[in-house]
């Protein structure tokens, strides 16, 4: 079983890691190509979520305090992104854009939920446990 969990939690940082990757590309191609004010906040947007992904694959592995901040922002930055999408490019559709909000908000929530059900690395101290412990063992 914990080798199961081991390999789904390999393949949650892959699909994270995929995720990065397509936001960033895509917002890197919409740069260049749109340059009125809706597809720039929603390329800005996009880039800011990518780089929320990284930091997400990136703190997978460590247990701090302010990881579940990063990993709520990662999901609503998800949602807004792919809320914004139907609103910005091609005909404007409200409730698609709401539909895409709520879907995407669901599956970041998924995502990091089984991200951390399936971490081999949950029962680690948090880095600022392991800073007190040492700080209080060089002290005396």
């Amino acid at each position: 079983m914990q080798y199961m969990k081991g390999f789904l939690w390999l393949c949650c940082i892959v699909l994270l890691a995929w995720i990065a990757w397509t936001l960033i590309s895509g917002a890197w191609f919409h740069l260049f190509v749109y340059i009125s004010p809706g597809p720039l906040i929603q390329t800005a947007i996009q880039v800011l979520s990518g780089l929320l992904t990284l930091l997400v694959v990136a703190g997978a592995r460590i247990n701090h305090r302010y990881i579940p901040y990063l990993n709520e922002a990662w999901a609503i930055s998800l949602a807004i992104t792919a809320g914004l999408s139907p609103l910005v490019y091609g005909p404007r559709m409200p409730l698609i854009a709401v539909l895409f909000v709520f879907f995407f908000y669901g599956f970041a929530r998924a995502v990091l939920w089984t991200l951390h059900w399936s971490s081999p690395f949950k029962n680690d101290k948090t880095i600022t446990e392991s800073i007190e412990v040492e700080t209080r063992n060089s002290s005396e």
